[in-house]
């Protein structure tokens, strides 16, 4: 279960086997998202963390970091080659 109080506004991040490190007003940068829902303190949203401390997201984490540098400076970066996967139906 994750407690918000335990991080101190830093949070460890394992999206897909991919490890980040970040802030929670990064995560909660656009209110409207689900990374402002998990992290946000809801009543009733449950998020676990792994034995060394790290939030499991089950996203591929390939490009995860491009998303935290947005989140931090509001400029998307796509020189990277960021190509937005096929939607499954």
């Amino acid at each position: 279960e994750l407690h918000l109080e335990r991080f101190q506004g830093r949070i460890k991040l394992n999206v897909g086997g991919s490890k980040f490190e970040t802030t929670l007003s990064t995560l909660r940068f656009s209110p409207q998202s689900m990374r402002a829902t998990m992290f946000g303190g809801r009543e009733g949203i449950h998020v676990s963390i792994d034995e060394e401390g790290y939030v499991f997201i089950d996203r591929s984490g390939e490009h995860f970091g491009a998303v935290l540098d947005y989140l931090r400076t509001g400029v998307l970066d796509a020189s990277g080659g960021c190509h937005a996967a096929p939607r499954r139906e």
